[in-house]
């Protein structure tokens, strides 16, 4: 038998584990028949000489606004709503884009620009 780089890490591997010489043995039997040259393709449930063909998708582009866009809708959106300001769930709405993205606005970008007014309520503050 001819034994392969498989075979050594299998061993090494074998004997990190504390499995039985018998065992072992068994395993290596198997898996030197599965990498013969004659064996029937049994892995993967594939038959033998038939290769699978996958369609190939190609990828999604990404739908990236234009920078501080944003930014732009949320201050346009609270200019209207006054000093009461409006809940994150409606700005996120109004704004279409992800409830947890308007609140990293408003704790990073928006924080000049805005004051919160209740849990989870921005208000707009006018520049002076």
């Amino acid at each position: 038998m001819n034994y392969t780089i498989e075979h050594i890490k299998a061993a090494f591997q074998a004997a990190k584990k504390g499995i039985l010489e018998s065992d072992f043995i068994k395993y290596i039997e198997v898996h030197a028949h599965l990498h013969s040259n004659n064996a029937p393709s049994a892995k993967r449930g594939r038959k033998p000489g038939v290769q699978a063909e996958k369609a190939v998708k190609p990828a999604k582009k990404g739908k990236r606004g234009k920078r501080g866009k944003l930014g732009e809708s949320i201050l346009k959106f609270l200019s209207t709503k006054g000093a009461a300001g409006a809940h994150i769930k409606d700005i996120s709405a109004a704004v279409k884009s992800k409830p947890a993205n308007v609140t990293a606005w408003f704790y990073t970008t928006g924080k000049g620009k805005t004051k919160k007014v209740k849990p989870a309520t921005f208000a707009y503050v006018p520049s002076k």
